[in-house]
């Protein structure tokens, strides 16, 4: 019999923000006596240990083929829906935690972030992101991959340069998730809850009916998912919250042997209630001194977010002798809404700054595919993919010009409208993309195997950008002292500037009218492009195989949105990104397939890769003022690094993974858009200059940048392992998952991360034949409070407001999850 790997345990490198030697070397010497333990008590290294067990084989579907994870030349990690319920994943992003090297975060400013082997994106960018993610073969955007998960078959990563075999390129990497195809042959089914005195309850259930045996069988299952997020309270009690209400139908119809129909439709539904977290001293009428671990906020409105997803998929295969062909098609209907006060900091009491955006996404997909059944002496495969990608974002929110809080300026409002000028965006794109690709595998020997796969794409991309700015008034002090300014005021002064004064409010100040004014700026472009990638696999033995592979990726642009000045095109609209993709790996398996050792090396070098620059100051021409922005630009880079997994079945009874992966990513000597304020080629944090003082050559500035590409630490490693005690029909287990994390300070901002511990462990009883389940668990069992990210001095209309936004690990959370199955489940 064999046993699968039950848990996997990961350490990452994640910097210091304020941590003694001591703390640190208490971390790592709890690290090191965990792998310890689980070596210093083995059969000697040479020897298989007693009794007749072997480490479950892998399959994954990295090529769109069912093959042995030991079989492929792509770096991976599978996570199968076993192994999901035993860590209690509930969540998309929880993957992270049992993966080397990858990052998995959404928060208000930057939703949706997937980031692995050193490469990160910035959604802001306007840019395809660097990880795609698949559900059942369809692309999805990551905003709406950040949800429950439920009764899924398996999740992947596959690092590397994706694109030629499914869907779109993608420079670092792909996310897949697969759920769980119905069974035509029996009835089952399974439900589960959990509970956590976090206030979180995750409810889920699963039912499977033949409807006409081994020939049209259904599979509904749901899940519902409460949670106070990040924990902690607002300064009036207030608390966060995520409600997530899922349901998913799945019908699978054999026709005939041949031929197979697979139609998927996936709802859900979330709401989410938060903050930011903040510490500081406050600037003595806003709060009290916060300390990050109080894990407290001070906005006066809590932030809301509203997601509706529904995806709708087709898979049809059709057996044509010793070929199938394939269609996968889909439909998406996708929104999310989300409503923040962009005063999070409370540097104006008794005012909300509230901002709202709402972000509309239809998606239809189709792909044929004609493939080779396999075991010939050359493996292909031949395909026409299409999407069409209909978008339309709306964002409202207003800004406080002077006066808005009377004149001096005081931090309280609530504000006068008079002096609030509304700035509403409307960005619609549509994006047609077009490609046919094919891959070939041949098996030149028994040992040896040379892979080539291209794609050739064109994408059509139309998106516009319309700036709608309300007329408001402004008050402008004319710097005259009482009572000169009130004769002066508006009937003299307008009459000498020609300008429209409109009167006085405020002493010393004479009010402006701004008139209502908008900004259109469309854009239209068209690509075409080949992707491609080339692998070599030799076999040393039957248990141990060596590759290389090459890719060539490339990316549509990214572009510069909400900037009004006159900027030049060539620094708001950037070109394509590519890049050169290497791995060098070893896959191997040991102590008669007891032991297995996967291992890669990988260096990838951009073109024009596509980053994001925020805060930068330019020159706005037309009101002869210095602003504040971002810019998306393209900049040289390079990642390298290398990967490495062990899994090891100890005893029939132990088993043990030990993972981890070092990553670099960087700019390589880039030209990029920064932030100079004496303008001597290097960023600072300097006050923005006056525009009589500007010194650079053009409307930006620019630095030559190192800097890191991606917020990943340099190194990072996880440790899992499961002991089970069988006795009669029951089967008693301790498990834990380790996620270390060593100081990172690879953060643009200048913030140093500290490192951390999270560990995770869990204890139960099952029965033999995996019918029911009950599980006590502790997540954070250490407690640990580390700072995970540490944002700039929250400022509205000029007050400081002595408070910074933070990011904090959630508290340790306990809880008990039980399970029941029957049938095929």
């Amino acid at each position: 019999m064999k046993r699968q790997l039950p848990i996997s345990i990961h350490c990452a490198s994640v910097g210091s923000f304020s941590q003694s030697k001591s703390t640190r070397l208490r971390r790592n010497a709890l690290f090191l006596g965990i792998a310890a333990s689980v070596a210093v008590a083995q059969p000697t290294f040479g020897q298989p240990a007693a009794g007749s067990q072997e480490l479950e084989e892998i399959i994954v579907t990295a090529t769109r083929r069912e093959q042995s994870v030991q079989d492929v030349a792509v770096s991976i990690t599978a996570l199968s829906g076993e192994q999901l319920e035993k860590l209690k994943f509930f969540e998309f992003e929880d993957m992270a935690a049992a993966t080397p090297g990858l990052s998995m975060t959404s928060t208000a400013r930057e939703p949706g972030v997937i980031a692995v082997r050193g490469i990160g994106f910035a959604p802001n960018s306007s840019a395809p992101p660097a990880v795609d993610v698949y559900l059942n073969e369809l692309p999805i955007d990551a905003v709406y991959a950040f949800t429950s998960i439920y009764d899924i078959q398996q999740m992947e990563l596959l690092r590397g340069p994706q694109g030629t075999l499914r869907g779109r390129p993608s420079p670092a990497g792909a996310v897949t998730m697969t759920t769980r195809r119905p069974d035509l042959g029996e009835v089952g089914g399974s439900v589960s809850g959990s509970f956590s005195d976090a206030d979180a309850q995750n409810y889920q259930g699963a039912l499977n009916v033949p409807i006409v045996k081994d020939t049209l069988a259904l599979r509904v299952a749901g899940v519902k998912n409460t949670n106070e997020g990040p924990g902690g309270k607002l300064l009036n009690g207030d608390a966060p919250e995520v409600d997530d209400e899922g349901l998913r139908a799945t019908l699978l119809f054999q026709a005939t042997d041949e031929l197979e129909f697979l139609l998927t439709h996936h709802y859900m539904d979330r709401a989410i209630d938060n903050f930011t977290f903040v510490e500081g001293a406050g600037a003595g009428y806003n709060g009290p001194a916060i300390s990050a671990d109080d894990r407290r906020g001070v906005a006066e409105k809590m932030g809301r977010q509203d997601q509706e997803i529904e995806i709708t998929s087709l898979q049809a295969s059709w057996d044509i002798g010793e070929h199938q062909l394939v269609y996968i098609g889909g439909y998406q209907d996708l929104t999310n809404e989300f409503m923040q006060d962009l005063d999070g900091a409370n540097a104006v009491v008794d005012y909300s700054s509230l901002q709202h955006t709402a972000t509309d996404f239809e998606v239809t997909t189709h792909e044929l595919r004609f493939e080779s059944g396999g075991g010939g002496r050359i493996d292909y495969s031949a395909g026409l993919w299409y999407s069409d990608t209909e978008t339309s974002t709306d964002v409202h929110q207003v800004s406080e010009l002077t006066g808005a809080f009377g004149y001096p300026p005081t931090p309280r409002g609530p504000a006068d409208p008079a002096y609030l000028i509304g700035v509403d965006i409307y960005i619609p794109t549509d994006a047609e993309n077009t490609a046919a690709f094919g891959h070939l595998e041949f098996h030149v020997t028994d040992k040896l195997d040379i892979g080539v796969g291209a794609r050739y794409l064109e994408e059509k991309s139309e998106r516009s950008q319309q700036l709608d700015l309300g007329s408001s008034l402004i008050a402008i002090d004319i710097g005259q002292g009482e009572p000169l300014t009130s004769i002066l005021c508006p009937t003299i002064l307008g009459q000498v500037t020609g300008l429209p004064w409109q009167g006085q409010t405020y002493p010393n100040t004479c009010d402006l009218a701004l008139a209502a004014s908008s900004f259109y700026q469309p854009a239209e472009e068209d690509w075409d492009h080949w992707v491609y990638d080339a692998s070599i696999r030799y076999s040393l033995s039957d248990l141990t195989m060596v590759y290389f592979t090459a890719a060539h990726s490339w990316r549509p642009p990214g572009v510069t949105v909400g900037i009004t000045a006159p900027i030049p095109d060539d620094i708001l609209f950037g070109p394509p990104e590519q890049s050169d993709a290497f791995e060098l790996g070893l896959k191997s398996e040991w102590l008669d397939r007891r032991l297995r050792f996967n291992a890669a090396m990988f260096y990838q070098e951009f073109d024009g890769f596509i980053g994001r620059f925020e805060d930068v100051p330019y020159v706005n021409d037309n009101t002869q003022t210095v602003d504040e922005g971002g810019f998306t630009y393209n900049g040289d880079a390079i990642a390298y690094g290398l990967e490495a997994d062990l899994f090891w079945l100890i005893s029939d009874e132990w088993t043990a993974q030990l993972s981890m992966s070092a990553q670099k990513g960087e700019f390589d000597d880039a030209s990029v858009p920064c932030r100079d304020t004496d303008f001597d080629g290097k960023p600072d944090n300097g006050a923005n200059p006056a525009y009589a003082d500007w010194g650079a050559s053009g409307p930006v500035a620019f630095c030559v940048s190192d800097d890191p590409i991606s917020n990943l630490p340099e190194w990072n490693a996880t440790l899992q392992s499961e002991y089970v005690i069988p006795r009669d029909a029951l089967e008693y287990y301790l498990r834990g998952l380790l996620n270390y994390q060593p100081e990172n300070d690879n953060f643009t901002t200048g913030f140093e991360r500290d490192s951390f511990a999270l560990m995770n462990l869990y204890a139960g009883v099952r029965s033999s034949d995996g019918r029911w389940d009950v599980t006590l668990w502790a997540k954070n069992a250490l407690d640990e409070d580390t700072v995970l990210q540490l944002d700039s001095e929250g400022v509205v209309a000029g007050f400081a407001s002595g408070y910074r936004g933070v990011a904090v690990l959630p508290e340790r959370e306990i809880g008990v999850s039980v399970r029941y199955a029957f049938g095929s489940d």
